[in-house]
């Protein structure tokens, strides 16, 4: 620990020898100050604002996302700006791109910027989750950087460092692997560092408080029988001494314990996960928390939209209203979760996010789009208090406290993003604050830009979505979006229900992905239309005089009539004079209207009768309600031939349309008859096999028989039938021969 210790004295002398010289807040607001002799200044004047979706900080570094891809500034005597250059640039007061995965610019010509979906600050390090991967860079000491073969050290002076993004060692031989693919986070902390992959915690560099030597890749975190799995974690942060996470709503801890801050009820180190105690005098149960952050020695959750905090109180960071001693009451540390005091306007409840510097005790949470602070502070807040959150203030530079969606805390500084613009505060030593300038600042003031971007229009035309390498360019409609200039953009066109893509316009052509090279304003259009209906048919048959109509088509004896699959359709009946419509048949029954919905090819019979009279009076004797109907006796069976064959039932042989009376009750078998060149290929309405059709007659009964030209597929010559069926009848002859062999063989053994 006395190595830990000297370390933490020459930060510290540092901090004191740039206080001397920093400017300082005075009555008349903050004195300009810039850091030409550093080299990392540009006019303000000339610069854009700049925007971001996510930011981190630590120490005197900041980072965030911007257009989708990591800038950072401030400090870089670890090399955390990742820009690849050597030797390391000066500290920068605005924001730097950082470079791609493994380029060292000066052993280069390729140039670029990590794209990357998430990005946290550690005191040495910087971690980074692009495409599903984790990249870390900056000091390699104590094996931070996850990457096998460079070795920790002390002092800082034999250190060695990455100044480009490089991604941690895998670890295939593993029982649960490393394969550093479906990174969701990787968390940067002061000594070591760890990745979620699916779900699975793995961490690597210092492990020196727990008396076991440092681990140079990732290993997964250990499962002690306390009900964690390390299968489905959901939220980690790692600190200086101690780390936490989040699995089924319960939060772990594992590291030093001095003041508590593991929140088990004791003060005992644990080299493997422990299970934060619940605190019922509190309301804690650790059943449903959200995220965990872990500063120096306390560590803070927030559970049911309250935050809870544990451990060290030496900078009022339990924010119990008190304070620590010698306040009246106060506590030096706490070993179990206490839920945070309301402040001035703070109430307890609704809290979305939280954020600390490791390095110190300043925490801030987010509620309802109001970013509130507590513990120590190197800057004043809007409100009065001890030891309980305070609203940060809101200046005179746009921002105004009321929809931040981010935060960041550093040390002695903070940020904010409020309606995508980045903005930040406190001391400003190494320009960690991205104004352009190292002039400390009492309230919010705008980071500058410094991004070359440019247009990407997309639109959708009919119903679909453009999807990109980057959520945030995801269209539906018309989207015009700011994208860093010179980058490459991919996007993919996803039709909607019962749509087809037909192909892109503008910057891409075709129908396969499109790539965009942003070199200068783009616009891309995706087409889609109606996906065409597969179609089926419905025959058609009329027995007896009478019409059948479906659509435009009106059918007096055997028609076809293609219609989309899945359409529902409606067919009318219509007897001619002296007839009656009597029943449907095939794919309809009874008499009111028919109403199918094919999937398939379908059969609908109309049946009409005659209506036979009373000669004597002349009057219809069918229908009259003093008849009594007997019993039908027969019954209709229709035939339907397409192609050329024929189909024999009884003594009946059809080779287009027929209809032959049968008895009820009866079991009519139907046999198929290529014609030459022809083979059968398939059944339809009352039969489905491709083998002989057996009915057994109950109503009035229609049946397709389909023939198709007998062709060979692989050269599109056709086959004369007979030469087809000599065919099959070898290959069965064949089949059989063999089949006796083996039953002879079996016998004789």
């Amino acid at each position: 620990m006395e190595q830990r210790t000297n370390s933490l004295l020459a930060v510290f002398g540092a901090l004191l020898a740039l206080a001397v010289n920093a400017p300082s807040i005075s009555a008349e607001g903050p004195t300009e100050g810039t850091a030409v002799e550093q080299g990392i200044v540009e006019p303000l004047a000339d610069a854009d604002h700049f925007d971001a979706t996510t930011i981190s900080a630590a120490l005197f570094t900041t980072c965030a996302i911007s257009l989708d891809h990591v800038f950072c500034w401030g400090g870089n005597d670890e090399e955390k700006l990742g820009d690849g250059e050597s030797p390391p640039v000066p500290d920068q007061s605005i924001p730097r791109g950082v470079a791609l995965p493994g380029i060292n610019l000066v052993a280069s010509t390729e140039s670029g910027v990590l794209a990357a979906s998430d990005v946290t600050v550690g005191e040495e390090n910087v971690c980074a989750t692009s495409d599903g991967s984790a990249y870390c860079w900056g000091y390699h000491s104590w094996y931070g950087l996850g990457v096998s073969g460079w070795g920790a050290c002390y002092p800082y002076t034999d250190c060695r460092s990455i100044n480009f993004p490089t991604a941690p060692t895998t670890r295939p031989e593993l029982a649960t692997p490393f394969t550093n693919t479906g990174i969701s986070r990787a968390v940067a902390g002061d000594y070591s560092s760890c990745a979620l992959q699916e779900g699975v915690a793995f961490c690597w560099g210092d492990n020196y408080d727990l008396g076991s030597a440092s681990l140079a890749t990732p290993i997964p975190v250990a499962e002690p029988s306390n009900g964690f799995t390390n299968t489905a974690v959901t939220s980690i942060d790692v600190g200086y001494f101690h780390s936490c996470l989040v699995e089924g709503g319960s939060v772990y801890c594992w590291g030093q314990n001095d003041k508590g801050q593991l929140g088990d009820g004791t003060t005992t180190n644990s080299d493997t996960p422990v299970k934060v105690s619940v605190n019922t005098d509190e309301g804690f149960t650790n059943t449903n928390v959200a995220a965990v952050i872990v500063t120096y020695k306390s560590t803070c959750a927030i559970e049911a939209g309250s935050v809870y905090c544990w451990g060290s109180n030496g900078a009022g960071d339990l924010a119990d209203g008190v304070g620590p001693p010698p306040a009246v009451g106060g506590i030096s540390y706490s070993t179990l979760p206490l839920k945070v005091h309301d402040g001035p306007s703070f109430v307890n409840s609704n809290v979305s996010a939280l954020s600390t510097d490791s390095y110190d005790s300043q925490i801030c949470a987010l509620r309802e789009g109001v970013m509130y602070c507590w513990g120590y502070l190197a800057y004043d807040l809007d409100e009065s208090g001890t030891a309980v959150p305070r609203k940060v203030k809101t200046g005179t530079d746009g921002f105004t406290n009321t929809a931040v969606t981010e935060m960041a805390v550093g040390y002695e500084h903070a940020c904010a993003i409020e309606l995508g613009l980045v903005y930040c505060w406190g001391e400003n030593y190494l320009g960690q604050l991205g104004d352009g300038t190292i002039a400390t600042r009492a309230t919010p003031t705008k980071v500058i830009g410094r991004q070359d971007r440019t247009a990407l229009t997309t639109e959708v035309v009919g119903s679909g979505s453009i999807d990109s390498t980057f959520d945030r360019l995801d269209c539906t409609g018309t989207c015009t979006n700011d994208v860093l200039a010179g980058t490459q953009i991919t996007l993919e066109a996803t039709p909607g229900s019962g749509q087809q893509f037909d192909g892109w316009s503008g910057a891409c052509a075709g129908t396969d992905e499109c790539v965009v090279e942003m070199t200068e304003a783009r616009t891309v259009t995706a087409t889609f239309s109606d996906v065409p209906m597969a179609e089926v048919d419905i025959t058609l048959v009329v027995i007896g005089d009478g019409s059948l109509v479906l659509g435009d088509t009106t059918c007096e004896s055997t028609c076809t009539v293609s219609v989309d699959s899945g359409s529902t359709q409606t067919i009318t009946a219509t007897a001619s004079d002296g007839y009656t419509f009597t029943t449907w048949g095939g794919a309809c029954s009874g008499t009111t209207a028919c109403s199918v919905t094919p999937t398939a090819s379908q059969v609908v019979t109309g049946k009409f009768s005659e209506i036979a009279t009373d000669t004597e009076n002349d009057t219809p004797t069918s229908g009259s309600d003093a008849d009594t109907a007997a019993p039908a006796t027969s019954g209709s069976l229709t035939v339907v031939v397409f192609g050329e064959g024929v189909v024999s039932v009884g003594g009946t042989e059809c080779s287009s349309t027929c209809t032959i009376e049968v008895d009820i009750d009866s079991v009519q078998t139907l046999q198929t008859a290529p014609g030459e060149g022809y083979v059968f290929e398939s059944w339809g309405g009352a039969c489905s096999s491709r083998d002989v059709c057996e009915i057994t007659m109950t109503s009035d009964t229609a049946v397709t028989a389909r023939f198709l030209a007998a062709t060979l597929p692989a050269t599109g010559s056709s086959l004369p039938f007979g030469m087809f069926a000599v065919l099959l009848a070898s290959i069965g002859a064949l089949a059989a021969l063999l089949t006796g062999r083996r039953t002879a063989s079996s016998a004789s053994r």
